[in-house]
């Protein structure tokens, strides 16, 4: 996706979590994070916008750039959390719009460029994700996330997440090749799972695992949202891989 995309995904996306965390019931657990409830949901990415919105200000390099607490009266009521983790959001819109793709950015990916509109796509994909996590901690039917958007997530989480997450022993025992294959978008994966640092080829491959289906659901399988039968996926192969991809965890 093009800069102007990722911004209006990251924008409609960020705007309907809004909506639904302050029309849905306080307290509610969120399925993907048991441990949390909706108010903690709202409080991480709250924090995380906020974080961003600074560090685009900042631009390079981010020292000084701390990661936020919610002020005192802000976390006296689910309300004025809320209240303050969208004042974050609009901050970073507002910030992104202001600097432009281009403008330079720390980010925390090693060889990527460092300019704001790596945030433009890794906030849109945040946002995403999360979005599916309060639609169904608020009983709703979750939306799809756009295709064209969950290729670049699944890109993101294979080509950029996964080495990370294998070098802090969040893949736990992941052994054998993998191949994904979204059947709505221009979409091909392959990885080595036992490779020291793991890190997918963008191509069409023979492996000892294969998930074919649509780009939303492979997106929401290789974040632990769907299984592969809810995604609507296809698999082919070694159905192991696919049980122990539950131990992928940031």
């Amino acid at each position: 996706m093009d800069s102007d995309g990722l911004l209006a995904a990251v924008t409609r996306e960020g705007s309907r979590f809004y909506e639904v965390a302050r029309a849905s019931q306080r307290g509610s657990r969120v399925p993907a994070c048991p441990d949390w409830t909706i108010e903690d949901l709202v409080a991480h990415l709250g924090k995380v916008n906020h974080w961003v919105a600074k560090l685009v200000q900042a631009g390079e390099p981010k020292e000084g750039v701390a990661f936020p607490e919610i002020p005192a009266d802000a976390a006296e009521s689910a309300d004025g959390v809320i209240t303050w983790a969208q004042e974050g959001f609009d901050s970073m819109i507002a910030g992104f719009r202001e600097k432009g793709p281009d403008a330079p950015c720390w980010n925390f990916r090693p060889g990527a460029a460092r300019v704001v509109g790596w945030w433009y796509r890794r906030q849109a994909l945040e946002a995403a994700v999360h979005r599916y996590d309060i639609e169904r901690a608020a009983g709703l039917d979750p939306g799809d996330v756009e295709a064209a958007l969950a290729v670049e997530g699944v890109d993101e989480m294979l080509c950029d997440m996964l080495p990370m997450i294998s070098k802090r022993g969040g893949a736990k025992g992941l052994r054998g090749t993998l191949h994904l294959h979204a059947t709505d978008a221009d979409g091909e994966w392959w990885v080595d799972l036992g490779a020291e640092e793991p890190s997918a080829i963008r191509e069409h491959r023979k492996a000892d695992t294969a998930l074919r289906g649509p780009a939303s659901g492979l997106y929401l399988w290789v974040w632990n949202r769907q299984d592969p039968e809810d995604a609507g996926l296809e698999v082919f192969g070694d159905e192991a891989i696919v049980a122990g991809w539950r131990t992928v965890t940031i």
